[in-house]
């Protein structure tokens, strides 16, 4: 059973798990100061939803950013500077898309705004910024390349298993 964790399709499964529980992470702390900018701004300050939508998304992507850079994804696939380039083009339609979607919602289907907001956020999230992070911005994380020869082979696997 020993060659069931080695296998490649168990390691790619846990990796995607990890990526993806990491993500939240970053993207609940992300979220979380962009909600607290968002209705500090319009609350104690008066701006409207969508100066406050966008001003909360943009201070909550930069955190987003770095976390996903450096511990989420851990990837240098990308120059860092072509990295914020794609990251900027995957916020910059998400914010385009939250600021109109909460203030779609707010104004013509649920009068509390920060339930429109939550709507909107989570739909954005999983329909745009999730795979836009995962596979425009970071790409695929390199995994080490090891050698045919550094690998058993399937026989090798079995012999191994077998009791003298």
């Amino acid at each position: 059973m020993e060659w069931i964790r080695t296998s490649s399709v168990f390691k790619a499964l846990e990796e995607h798990i990890r990526d993806i529980s990491k993500m939240s992470v970053a993207s609940w702390m992300a979220t979380s100061l962009d909600f607290v900018v968002f209705t500090i701004l319009h609350r104690l300050f008066s701006l409207p939803i969508p100066t406050s939508t966008a001003l909360g998304s943009l201070v909550g992507a930069m955190l987003h950013f770095t976390v996903c850079r450096f511990w989420v994804f851990r990837t240098m696939k990308h120059s860092f500077a072509e990295a914020v380039w794609r990251y900027i083009i995957v916020v910059g339609g998400a914010l385009v898309l939250h600021s109109t979607a909460t203030t779609l919602l707010a104004k013509y289907l649920i009068p509390l705004e920060e339930l429109a907001w939550l709507i909107s956020k989570n739909t954005v999230f999983l329909c745009w910024v999730y795979p836009g992070t995962k596979y425009h911005v970071f790409g695929k994380r390199n995994r080490s390349k090891r050698s045919k020869s550094s690998q058993p082979s399937q026989g090798d696997r079995q012999d191994s298993t077998r009791k003298p």
